[in-house]
């Protein structure tokens, strides 16, 4: 089973600007989303493919099965069905995840490659940070340090939707602060960020470098801010780290926040939502977009348990949702039962060409050819924020886009 500290590294940058939040989630546990359990997963490969010397696309195809607080493991196709019965998600390792887990491979073998030769490399490491403070602790993902020379820190961020910076990140300099305990002769430490699915305008592998006395001075911070959160008057402060607070549904510090920054008035009147007056209210607006969408899902999701325990939200009840149809007996029967009633009856539909990503799938000589077959046409046109490494559209390429279908196949 996985070990979890009451202040873990992976939430540092929530709990040292609102110690208040610790308090505020106790028993308030949530279930892991599908993308986080996603994350553990490619972990989990990374893991192995450490462990046994492989490359990531020797797992191709494999399932891995995710369960919260519960240790990792392959299963097969015929365990699949029961894994998910009892509660497991099941991931399989296709190209995306092979490719991601692959680049973090390559980087942490470089790093060890490029060390001394009596390097020590460790991964998946738990540090035990309760020299410093009770609470505190975290795992690091790859460490290698050098004797009385560098200690390189690597960490995997699969994640898709949240940019990790790897500047002045506070999860990244816990980690090095933990780990410079275990090697206390190492001067200088290098942190590296590998997130091969999201977009940043530095690429997909981004590092910065810390000095012990950087790192001395963070320890400083960290066990401040650890002692913080044991006030009971520990503060409470709004910000990007409130996405993933387990309280942010019941945060009167958020509330007031959205509704300065983004100009949103928590009133009775649903309807009555403010039009942004000009340019810069409409950016203010969309930076606080992802802050206000996590809200608005934690307090749907808060408002459901509350419901099922029992407990009146005014104005709302549960209700049955929308299911489709289900057959409820074996396809050879369905088919008999259909044809007495009409013998001409069609009951299976016809055969589907499977997508490029399916096709893929079936063999190295067929994805070959499948690169031939194939195009890519632009993406819809849609808003990023001016950090985002793609190229800037002018009018013309987005009206040019509008009107684009593909190549001509007879050209």
């Amino acid at each position: 089973m996985a070990r979890h500290a009451r202040l873990p590294a992976s939430g540092a940058e929530r709990w040292l600007n609102c110690p208040g939040s610790v308090r505020a989630s106790e028993g308030l546990g949530s279930r892991s989303s599908s993308f986080a359990m996603e994350g553990t997963a490619a972990h989990y490969l990374a893991a192995e493919c450490m462990k046994e010397a492989m490359d990531a696309e020797e797992f191709d195809g494999e399932l891995i099965a995710i369960k919260d607080d519960e240790p990792e493991f392959f299963v097969d196709a015929e365990m699949r069905e029961k894994a998910e019965a009892s509660g497991w998600t099941v991931f399989e390792v296709d190209e995306e995840m092979a490719v991601g887990v692959q680049l973090y491979l390559d980087v942490c073998r470089g790093i060890a490659k490029g060390l001394h030769s009596t390097t020590e490399v460790r991964f998946e490491t738990y540090l035990d940070m309760s020299w410093l403070h009770p609470a505190l602790g975290g795992t690091a993902d790859f460490m290698a340090a050098e004797p009385f020379g560098m200690l390189e820190i690597v960490d995997l961020k699969y994640g898709a939707g949240v940019v990790v910076e790897v500047l002045n990140n506070k999860q990244l300099k816990n980690y090095a602060v933990g780990c410079l305990r275990l090697y206390p002769d190492c001067e200088r430490v290098g942190i590296t960020v590998v997130q091969p699915r999201a977009l940043h305008i530095d690429g997909p592998v981004r590092r910065v470098e810390f000095s012990r006395a950087e790192l001395d001075e963070f320890q400083v911070e960290l066990l401040e801010g650890a002692r913080a959160t044991e006030r009971d008057d520990a503060p409470r402060n709004a910000g990007d780290w409130c996405r993933f607070c387990p309280a942010k549904a019941r945060c009167e510090e958020l509330r007031a926040r959205v509704a300065v920054e983004a100009a949103l008035d928590f009133d009775e009147q649903p309807s009555q939502l403010p039009t942004p007056g000009g340019n810069d209210d409409l950016a203010r607006l969309l930076r606080w977009a992802p802050m206000i969408d996590a809200l608005l899902r934690d307090a749907e999701g808060c408002a459901l348990r509350e419901l099922e325990a029992g407990r009146a939200v005014p104005g709302f009840k549960l209700v049955q949702g929308r299911s489709n149809r289900r057959w409820q007996f074996a396809d050879d029967e369905i088919v008999r039962k259909v044809r007495e009633a009409d013998p001409k009856a069609e009951t299976h539909e016809p055969a589907k060409l499977k997508s490029p990503a399916q096709m893929d799938k079936v063999g190295k000589a067929v994805k070959k050819v499948v690169a031939t077959l194939t195009f890519k046409p632009p993406g819809r046109t849609t808003v990023a924020s001016v950090t985002d490494p793609r190229d800037t559209l002018a009018r013309g390429d987005v009206a040019a886009l509008d009107f684009d279908d593909g190549p001509d196949p007879l050209a």
